[in-house]
């Protein structure tokens, strides 16, 4: 199950918001709890901290994997795909805090803009920054993060004063303290990256209506074969196989947070056949969806199915 706590918008869809707060203030901050599911794969324009609170996660990029113990974090830096999931059977908690580089920067002849944010988000070798609280700046970082959170949960008079203050100190240390990922930057690699999200897109999007091979690799204006190359590269599965797997965490989200009944779920979700859906379903998760609803709310009794 994933658990929100928001700094400044009501929810969080499985595929990424195209602002995270408002445009007044775009910042967003949220308590997650993973436990079977994960984030779908995801990228935004937004700069994004990570600090993991309890238990292990594994974040992946379109080029590598890596794990986070209690304590550590990560820096994701603008536009990079990635994915984040349990590492184990385990539950995980952490923080993230998600801003749009404009929050600190300014306007782009700022000085700010110019000398810290552009260099830091064009740097292709710098996908993402692994944090340690062993290292003392990246420690830093890490308490930075934290204390977003929470000021950002206070709310008091000024807050965003403080949230502006906290994460321009974390960006400072960023661009003071190189650290490249070796990361093969070729144009094959941009290209590749490209159709990965056209075709992500084009899924997240029409995942509740009948997706065809075709379509997908069509939205990328690429053959058949060459989207599942690209697919087989970057995410390990084929696009069906993603479509499947995301049609799943759809629904699995639905049975924890509403009430409607398992076959209206299934079908809002892309299953045209409740028997299929039950199936994949426990196949997936170790138990039918009835099942899975009580557990994750056992106070709840399940509707009609």
């Amino acid at each position: 199950m994933l658990l929100f706590t928001y700094c400044s918008i009501p929810d969080r869809p499985d595929h990424e918001l195209p602002v995270h707060g408002t445009p007044a203030f775009p910042v967003a901050c949220y308590h997650c709890s993973l436990a079977v599911r994960h984030f779908a794969w995801q990228w935004h324009d937004e700069l994004e901290l990570i600090v993991i609170l309890e238990g292990t996660a594994t974040i992946c990029t379109d080029t590598s994997q890596h794990r986070l113990q209690k304590g550590e974090g990560i820096f994701i830096n603008a536009t990079i795909l990635h994915k984040l999931s349990p590492a184990s059977s385990n539950s995980c908690r952490l923080y993230s805090v998600v801003f749009l580089p404009k929050l600190i920067g300014g306007s782009t002849d700022s000085i700010y803009w110019q000398s810290y944010l552009y260099p830091l988000i064009s740097d292709m070798f710098r996908p993402f920054t692994p944090l340690s609280p062993d290292k003392h700046w990246q420690a830093e970082i890490l308490e930075q993060t934290k204390d977003v959170y929470h000021i950002c949960q206070s709310r008091t008079p000024g807050y965003e004063f403080s949230v502006r203050e906290k994460l321009s100190k974390a960006v400072f240390l960023l661009t003071s303290n190189p650290s490249h990922i070796h990361r093969h930057h070729n144009e094959k690699l941009l290209r590749d990256t490209i159709r990965i999200k056209r075709m992500l897109q084009y899924i997240h999007f029409h995942y509740q209506e009948p997706i065809t091979m075709q379509q997908i690799s069509e939205s990328a204006g690429i053959s058949s074969s060459e989207a599942l190359r690209c697919f087989h590269a970057s995410i390990g599965i084929t696009p069906i196989q993603y479509v499947k797997q995301y049609r799943l965490e759809c629904a699995a989200k639905q049975l924890e947070s509403t009430s409607e009944k398992v076959n209206t779920i299934g079908k809002v979700c892309g299953f045209r056949e409740i028997s299929y859906f039950t199936k994949i379903f426990r196949d997936t998760y170790g138990c039918t969806p009835s099942e899975y609803r009580k557990r994750k709310n056992p106070k709840d009794k399940e509707a009609d199915t």
